[in-house]
């Protein structure tokens, strides 16, 4: 998404001639160059030194918000629960995950880090915070490896994305908030995850294929069991090889791994499903007003906007709230209402954006995947703005809050 943003600034700012003398770079390189590069350079090694300094004071703070309902009143963590196994049978919250009034958010491995930092801490929340920033600086340098070890991006550039990911204020309630360490953790194990699958289709040894693409699949269900959204992990991994394998002349993918991947991310999600017994989670009118309005297209046009409105708190985060509920966003009834027109702006951005990553016209006149790699970046970052986002968009199922920052944490 950094990139991408990055990618736009560079078209205003270019002119036509300057862009098409950019350097060109391949996409793939051999599989003896090590999938760690580019950690250890300066441009890898400043932004996380500087993605430190801002949560510095946060190491401070007591537990605020959401942090006492699921930390200090949740008989997980506080060890009301004398058996560390109830962990895996109650929701993030510490209700069985089967009541009816469950919020149905299995993050197992979240709370057993909170369990943890609770008996390590005695209950200060000095260790939580902690760990929080150590998951930022991690993700910091998942973002560095990506850039230079996936993405091949010159230094330059790869010091622009990574900096504005580890400084951006829209961070500030997933860094400084306690229970942000789910989004934190989940987005630790996505990272590695794609890292790794990408390194999978490059090597040429069948051995190191299978090793790396293990523990891809290891995250990805990590990831999983940080937060719902890690299920986005297995989806990224097969969307961006997809893409990339059909640019290069000659495809490195194996016939069966696409099959395959596919039939584990359905494991993973009939998996879910089957943990909150295939039931959803019951919100209040508060928590997704929208989601409640008797008229149809209130909700429609209400929920159109909602992304668009997450994507300028991206762009311009000036405004940013810990609690995004009830009449913070405006219900809009009426289709001369002015964001209409703004949804409408973003949604062809989007969309126009995409297929000139992805689509080109060949020689006889058809469309087909591009065989050039200019733009694999821009993909890459549409695909970690958009894919981890969806189940937050109330299109497959109504979700508890209007915006949640929290949620905006890939890069």
């Amino acid at each position: 998404m950094y990139y991408t943003m990055w990618y736009l600034l560079r078209c205003i700012t270019s002119s036509p001639r300057r862009r098409k003398k950019k350097i060109r770079r391949k996409f793939i390189r051999s599989s003896s160059s090590s999938i760690w590069e580019g950690g250890k350079n300066w441009e890898s090694v400043i932004p996380i030194l500087l993605a430190l300094i801002p949560y510095l004071n946060s190491l401070k703070g007591d537990f605020v918000h959401d942090d006492v309902p699921a930390i200090v009143k949740n008989p997980d963590v506080n060890g009301g629960n004398a058996f560390w196994i109830h962990v895996f049978k109650n929701d993030f919250w510490g209700s069985s995950i089967e009541h009816p009034l469950s919020h149905k958010s299995y993050r197992p491995l979240t709370i057993l880090i909170f369990r943890f930092c609770y008996w390590f801490g005695e209950g200060s929340p000095w260790p939580f915070h902690v760990v929080n920033i150590f998951l930022h600086l991690s993700s910091t340098h998942w973002l560095s490896i990506i850039c230079t070890s996936v993405l091949h991006l010159k230094r330059g550039t790869q010091f622009v994305i990574v900096t504005l990911f580890a400084l951006h204020p829209i961070h500030t309630e997933t860094v400084s908030g306690i229970v942000g360490c789910a989004d934190l953790l989940s987005a630790n194990f996505l990272l590695i995850s794609f890292i790794t699958y990408t390194r999978s289709s490059t090597t040429n040894f069948p051995e190191e294929k299978i090793s790396w693409r293990t523990i891809s699949l290891i995250s990805a269900i990590l990831s999983l069991l940080s937060k719902e959204t890690g299920i986005s992990a297995l989806v990224i991994n097969l969307t961006f090889t997809i893409f990339r394998e059909a640019s290069i002349k000659s495809p490195s993918i194996s016939p069966k791994r696409i099959p395959i991947d596919i039939f584990s991310f359905v494991c993973l999600l009939v998996s879910r499903l089957a943990i909150q017994k295939q039931s959803l989670p019951e919100f209040s009118e508060p928590d997704n007003p929208a989601a409640f309005h008797p008229d149809s297209t209130t909700r429609l046009y209400t929920f159109l906007y909602l992304p668009v409105h997450n994507f300028w708190l991206l762009l311009c985060p000036a405004y940013l709230s810990y609690d995004w509920q009830m009449g913070t966003i405006p219900l809009i009834k009426s289709i001369l209402d002015f964001r209409n027109i703004l949804s409408i702006i973003f949604y062809g951005g989007i969309t126009r954006l995409i297929l000139l990553s992805t689509v080109q016209e060949n020689e006889i006149g058809k469309m087909g995947i591009k065989a050039n790699n200019n733009n694999r970046p821009v993909l890459t970052g549409m695909l970690f703005l958009i894919l981890p986002f969806l189940p937050a968009t109330n299109i497959f199922f109504p979700v508890g809050f209007v915006i949640a920052e929290r949620i905006l944490y890939l890069p």
